[in-house]
């Protein structure tokens, strides 16, 4: 039997491994922006400056700014329908971005 050692990140396409869940953050995102446009366009605007401090964030190497995110998505939660996918998403991100 033998031992792997492996010291690099895994990620790709079907996987989000060793990247910090960013993969899953950022698709959630994508579509998080696209649901929320059609179904509560008042509240689009939360949606593209949610997934815009994130790749900021990211880009920087810096945290995220966790009051502007969390009034986002307080924001865009209020605004959802109980069934709604963006619900869905909303409680998803908030999961991954432990809020």
């Amino acid at each position: 039997m033998s031992t792997y050692h492996f010291h690099g990140g895994v990620s790709g396409i079907q996987n989000s491994f060793g990247d910090h869940n960013q993969n899953l953050l950022v698709a959630n995102l994508d579509e998080l922006v696209e649901r929320v446009r059609a179904e509560q366009p008042a509240q689009a605007s939360e949606a593209e400056q949610l997934r815009d401090e994130l790749a900021l964030a990211a880009a920087q190497n810096r945290p995220l700014d966790q009051g502007r995110i969390r009034e986002w998505l307080t924001t865009i939660r209020e605004g959802a329908g109980a069934s709604s996918g963006v619900l869905a998403l909303v409680t998803s991100l908030t999961a991954l971005l432990g809020r």
